[in-house]
């Protein structure tokens, strides 16, 4: 519930081993970064979520996505980190729509577009996306 309300994972991390009468011992009591709680994520919220997640691409589907890159301050040299793809689904109507799916990629080029499309089963109706080459490329292979 922190998580949810903004908490850092160290906070929350923190008010969880207070809540459970842990970390009596300086070994235990210092949290010194959240790894406690981003573990906890990686191992429950597929488990939860699970029944959530979608079993095929909706009837409408908007698309895009955001790349993170990182620039070496001393060389200039411009690296790519990751790109976030995010699909947001709406039924036949162009109502009721909700995110559909995010994921995380090493590359955000027109194979990574296709392997994300091709991630769920089925083909939406209408795409609705901006002109981006590596987008309308993804589309095009899928």
């Amino acid at each position: 519930m922190d998580l949810g309300r903004g908490s850092t994972y160290t906070d929350a991390a923190k008010r969880v081993r207070a809540l459970a009468d842990l970390g009596k011992t300086a070994k235990f009591r210092d949290v010194i970064n959240g790894q406690t709680v981003a573990e906890w994520m990686s191992d429950f919220v597929p488990v939860v979520s699970a029944r959530f997640a979608p079993t095929e691409w909706p009837p409408v589907l908007v698309i895009d996505s955001s790349s993170f890159r990182w620039t070496n301050p001393v060389s200039g040299d411009n690296l790519q980190l990751y790109t976030l793809f995010a699909a947001y689904g709406y039924d036949r109507d162009g109502k009721n729509g909700r995110l559909w799916k995010m994921e995380v990629g090493p590359a955000g080029d027109s194979r990574a577009w296709a392997e994300f499309l091709d991630s769920l089963p089925g083909k939406p109706e209408s795409i609705v996306c901006d002109q981006g080459r590596a987008i309308l490329g993804g589309i095009e292979i899928q």
